[in-house]
């Protein structure tokens, strides 16, 4: 069956029966049918959401899905930018082997503009001790709990994330390769890390897209390298509350939208994946207000499924991700609030 979504559909994302019937899923289903109220508390810092925050809101998570699932097939891709085109060549130049001996080989692959996305994943793969150094969305610093073990400030370790650094060689070259500047006549994206976040020159510091690393093994949940990681209730709990906040900042500054769509694209050691969550207006007021959704609502959190950077294919394919996110954000068919308000104005 093909995906459900299309860029000519207008309305939230309608799961698939055998989306609905995977066992995550409809574990969660069955635990809203049951009528049990559930409880969590949301007025804390993200670092500290959990299983009870996702019951609370009714999350039912969409696990390990296409990416055409996730935002409109027809973007994946470089489309037809030939420098997008030759980034795909650049990202597949080295093996799984030559990453595990990079320093004795990293000089056969001069010049590759993708050099130091390879530097950060060779070095995640032969890196014993991690440092965690989570960053949050564009333009909305989250301020870090006293109770949070995760560190916002690159003050508290010696070194830089190699999952942070690999993702943001990534999305620089993606930005600066593919003419994917001009959404908003006037605007430019481009990637300006700091030692917590990425920034973006967005109006009134509204974000547009949000971006996540950590080191393998956060939260406590122990992956070799190279097997996938398990669902961690935790770490995807905290991803919803940052996409959340992505939502309700949107819908301030453009409440028309019936909707609003937001995505966020986490890497974990090398592990690349993309969230989406298309949220309701009735959604956002009702739980802004109450802290409840509306009875009759769920909130679908859709993730791809992983893409590991030190497997040649599936790097490829997770650009090919990446560009097509890029693209659809570009197309000024995603259901953004800052971007819908500007266009809006311009016409």
């Amino acid at each position: 069956m093909e995906p459900t979504l299309s860029c000519e559909q207008k309305g939230i994302y309608s799961p698939r029966d055998e989306e609905l019937m995977a066992p995550i899923a409809s574990q969660y289903l069955s635990i809203y049918r049951d009528g049990q109220k559930r409880e969590g508390e949301l007025h804390i810092s993200s670092s500290g959401w959990g299983q009870d925050q996702l019951w609370q809101l009714r999350v039912v998570p969409l696990l390990n899905l296409d990416p055409g699932q996730c935002f409109p097939p027809e973007y994946i891709g470089p489309g037809d930018s030939e420098e997008l085109k030759k980034l795909l060549v650049d990202i597949a130049a080295p093996t799984s082997d030559d990453l595990k001996s990079w320093s004795q080989v990293k000089n056969k692959f001069k010049p590759n503009r993708l050099k130091y996305f390879h530097d950060n994943i060779a070095d995640i793969i032969v890196t014993v001790h991690e440092f965690s150094l989570p960053f949050n969305n564009l333009g909305h610093k989250r301020q870090k709990s006293k109770d949070s073990d995760l560190s916002t400030s690159s003050n508290e370790s010696p070194h830089q994330d190699s999952s942070q650094l690999t993702l943001t060689h990534l999305l620089t070259e993606v930005l600066e390769s593919g003419n994917l500047e001009d959404v908003i006549k006037g605007w430019k994206l481009k990637v300006m890390p700091d030692s917590r976040t990425f920034k973006l020159p967005v109006l009134a510091g509204v974000p547009i897209m949000l971006f996540e690393a950590k080191p393998r093994h956060a939260d406590g949940l122990k992956t070799p390298l190279g097997e996938l990681e398990p669902y961690n209730p935790k770490t995807f709990a905290q991803e919803v509350a940052e996409l959340l906040v992505q939502a309700y900042l949107n819908h301030k500054r453009y409440p028309k939208l019936d909707y609003q769509t937001t995505a966020m694209l986490t890497m974990h050691g090398t592990q690349m994946k993309l969230v989406v969550v298309d949220v309701s207006r009735t959604y956002i007021q009702s739980v802004t207000t109450s802290a409840c959704p509306p009875p009759d609502e769920h909130l679908y959190v859709r993730q791809s499924r992983p893409y590991d950077m030190q497997n040649r294919e599936q790097r490829i394919e997770g650009l090919k991700v990446v560009q097509g996110l890029l693209r659809f954000l570009k197309s000024g068919k995603m259901n953004v609030g800052i971007i819908q308000g500007r266009l809006e104005n311009q016409k």
